[in-house]
């Protein structure tokens, strides 16, 4: 009998707690923004067999909190820190973004 009463305890325990997480995910989403960056700059430029131009690329990520302007030449923001954040180039560039929250 006692360990029923404590089995439904830790289940309802649970379920809270479940509730809880539910909630704050839901606030997180609301209020906190967060983005992922991956921008692909240009690193190396071939010439294969056949006469055509071969690019190879590297990736920097970045975390930012407030995305103001995205063009494929120009990305403008905020970081964690709220530092302002900017990559501007003369050569379009290849950019990813994902929101995290």
């Amino acid at each position: 009998m006692i360990k029923g009463i404590i089995n439904i305890g830790k289940s309802i325990g649970r379920g809270i707690l479940a509730v809880i997480n539910w909630i704050k995910e839901v606030i997180f989403k609301i209020v906190y923004e967060e983005y992922e960056l991956t921008v692909w700059f240009e690193k190396d430029t071939t010439i294969d067999d056949r006469g055509n131009m071969v690019y190879t690329r590297t990736p920097k990520v970045w975390l930012l909190k407030k995305i103001s302007k995205k063009t494929p030449t120009h990305i403008k923001g905020k970081d964690m820190d709220n530092r302002a954040f900017e990559i501007r180039t003369v050569k379009p560039f290849d950019y990813q973004i994902r929101k995290i929250y």
